[in-house]
């Protein structure tokens, strides 16, 4: 725990920009930025609090007031036995801004954890045993995972993602088509955290073999990633949020628009017309390819058969897991045609 006194990188106006507030976030060693009006606090925001307005259609130019928590918990400056307090209630909250009786922000209380001691241990699954039939001749005789993009193998952007979190402990790596020529490159590779190989011994989909976690792995979060993903998220942002909200399944998702090139019309029950729209823009959520599961959903996963991971998430739906979505705003890809590896 560290106290902190000097504020000015980490507080934000009321009204600058989402995207203001993002570029904060990026450059900080922290999750959170405090807003204030004048010198009052009058809200947090953390990189949660901006996912989840880009889910509900706020976009870079709203001001962060209107995705700012504003019932957020704060401690006393200067009083210890008020704020250990609202730790012991609160064990997941890892900040507590410090206010003094006129209510003016005075520090913030930082929780900070070892690799040893994080709330937040979890494993990363690689999923790397598709044909990657849709990359043609490139993959016939080498796995997707290893062909190149921008001069590195698609595999080692994953990998590197990973090996910048402080909280994976392990990365298990699923393979199947060419798994030999993976299992020699990743022998190679010298990962700076321990790894193991899931064989699949017949392609069983996008999420068959998480059957196949050893018991000693199922006990821990799991973060399930494609092998295939090109992308500039914090992998911790994403951790830190499904530990936050208590979720058994949070799922990366990423914005896409589509342009329908026709036009579309608007009608009632009867057939009367009520709008005509020339080649509308749709803007849906998709996903994003990389999910985090919790050990119970992990248990619920019984038998090694062929399923994806859409099948797996609905019939966590259907059994009460709380599933929660994670907006990126961050650069990213699929790699699945040629077009992809160019552009």
């Amino acid at each position: 725990m560290r106290l902190l006194k000097k504020l000015q990188s980490i507080v934000i106006d009321e009204n600058k920009t989402i995207k203001a507030a993002m570029q904060v976030l990026t450059k900080s060693d922290y999750s959170f930025l405090l807003v204030r009006k004048n010198k009052k606090l009058i809200g947090t925001i953390t990189d949660g609090d901006i996912r989840r307005g880009f889910l509900n259609g706020l976009d870079m130019t709203e001001k962060v007031k209107k995705c700012m928590n504003k019932n957020f918990i704060a401690g006393k400056f200067d009083d210890n036995r008020y704020n250990n307090n609202i730790i012991k209630a609160n064990p997941e909250i890892n900040f507590i801004p410090l206010l003094n009786t006129d209510e003016i922000l005075k520090g913030v209380l930082v929780f900070e954890y070892s690799k040893e001691k994080t709330l937040y241990n979890i494993n990363a699954l690689i999923m790397a045993g598709g044909f990657g039939k849709r990359l043609g001749s490139l993959t016939k005789y080498k796995p997707k995972p290893l062909v190149e993009y921008k001069g590195t193998e698609i595999i080692d952007h994953v990998i590197q993602r990973i090996e910048n979190s402080k909280y994976i402990n392990k990365v298990l790596i699923s393979v199947y088509y060419l798994y030999d020529k993976i299992i020699k490159y990743i022998s190679k590779r010298n990962l700076a955290i321990p790894y193991d190989f899931i064989k699949e011994k017949k392609p069983l989909g996008t999420a068959g073999s998480l059957a196949l976690i050893k018991k000693k792995d199922r006990c821990q979060h799991t973060l399930v990633v494609n092998a295939d993903l090109i992308t500039s998220l914090p992998i911790d942002r994403m951790i830190e949020y499904h530990f936050l909200n208590k979720n058994d399944i949070t799922i990366a998702v990423t914005k896409l628009n589509f342009e329908i090139p026709y036009g579309v019309l608007e009608y009632d029950l009867s057939g009367e017309f009520k709008e005509w729209s020339e080649k509308p823009i749709l803007k849906k959520f998709v996903s994003a390819g990389i999910t985090i599961l919790s050990p119970d959903v992990l248990e619920s996963i019984k038998k090694p058969i062929k399923i994806n991971m859409p099948e797996i998430i609905n019939l966590a739906k259907k059994k009460d897991f709380k599933i929660n979505v994670f907006a990126l705003h961050e650069k990213w890809k699929d790699i699945g045609r040629p077009y992809d590896l160019y552009n």
